[in-house]
């Protein structure tokens, strides 16, 4: 998602969020 690469990449720097 370009529009929210913010979120996208703190999803990926977060392991915890993506299980």
């Amino acid at each position: 998602n370009a529009h929210n690469f913010p979120l996208d990449l703190a999803a990926l720097e977060a392991p915890s969020i993506n299980g």
